[in-house]
């Protein structure tokens, strides 16, 4: 059964996202931890079973494996900030938490009105559970970063010093070198990141 914490073992896209996430509630004073990332089928029917036919109140409406299943959702709790407890019943906190998430361009469960999942943040771009589980995946899934989050990614580990030279140079030269300058970036990155 799997059922990780991983940021990891999230697709790469999502791991930057995730922890922007983590950054972003932080600087408003809400330190969040992760609870779930990637999980198997076995998991997802374990959880589906809760409050149906093992103890425990019903957490999902999900039987079969979703956006979890493809690194493509985490869940999240806001804690304390010695990360001891977690505090599932602060509205302002989970306000946040939602906000944070959105701006980042996730989707988030605490939107949804069949079974409101306050911890859950995916970025599937639209596609639904059994869209992916049919083999569909968001147009970036072969590549793991946008342009502009490659360029990031380079200045974060030293690789450049002047985001915008190579931005400008990548986008804006000619064609030609433009497009190939941005893809070196991209594979650079992609070949950084494993």
């Amino acid at each position: 059964m799997i059922n990780s914490r991983k940021i990891n073992d999230l697709h790469p896209r999502l791991q930057r996202i995730c922890r922007k996430h983590m950054e972003a509630c932080s600087k408003q004073g809400v330190m969040i931890i992760i609870t779930s990332t990637l999980r198997d089928q076995e998991y997802q029917t374990h959880l589906y079973n809760q409050g149906r036919s093992t103890p425990g109140n019903i957490v999902t409406n999900m039987k079969q494996i979703g956006p979890h299943g493809f690194g493509l959702a985490y869940d999240v709790a806001p804690v304390t900030s010695d990360g001891k407890t977690i505090l599932w019943d602060d509205a302002a906190k989970w306000k946040i938490i939602g906000a944070e998430g959105k701006k980042l361009g996730l989707t988030w469960g605490g939107d949804w009105k069949s079974i409101s999942d306050k911890p859950h943040f995916e970025l599937t771009d639209g596609l639904t559970a059994a869209e992916l589980r049919s083999g569909k995946r968001p147009e970036w899934w072969v590549t793991a970063v946008t342009l502009e989050e490659a360029v990031e990614i380079l200045k974060e580990k030293g690789v450049i010093s002047s985001p915008e030279y190579w931005l400008k140079n990548a986008v804006i030269g000619s064609k030609v070198e433009g497009e190939y300058a941005g893809k070196l970036i991209i594979n650079m990155v992609n070949k950084l990141m494993g």
